[in-house]
């Protein structure tokens, strides 16, 4: 998986698309013959297609950056609903535990049968047998 964008990162690749954004402004208002500048050697900060190419990269680096995070969000709902539902089993499980009824041994001792709390917690039926 891989790295998160930095912050840098995410400015970097806004300032390439408010650039984008205005040279392709400044070519609809011109048009292409009087605007659209391409140089040798290319400049990646006046050339036209340079430009626009450097703000599509980012925009490629923006929705891995998505899919990435929404790998992670998946992951993350599957983990919750997992740890939810181990958490609802051992609530039930507890309430179940309270409601073990208790005895007084000749003792004047209070105990619990082990097949009543094997009973509860859902042990496999030869260990209560």
């Amino acid at each position: 998986m891989s790295e998160p964008l930095s912050a840098a990162q995410l400015a970097d690749i806004k300032a390439r698309v408010e650039r984008a954004h205005v040279e392709l402004g400044a070519v609809c208002e011109l048009g292409p013959s009087n605007r659209f500048k391409m140089s040798i050697p290319a400049d990646s900060k006046r050339d036209t297609d340079l430009i626009i190419s450097a703000a599509l990269s980012g925009a490629e680096e923006l929705l891995a950056e998505v899919e990435r995070l929404n790998t992670l969000a998946r992951a993350q709902a599957l983990m919750i609903s997992e740890v939810t539902a181990a958490c609802m089993s051992a609530e039930a499980k507890l309430t179940g535990l309270a409601e073990v009824p208790a005895h007084l041994g000749e003792d004047g001792r209070r105990f619990v049968y082990v097949a009543d709390l094997w009973t509860v917690l859902g042990a496999p039926e030869a260990v209560t047998s």
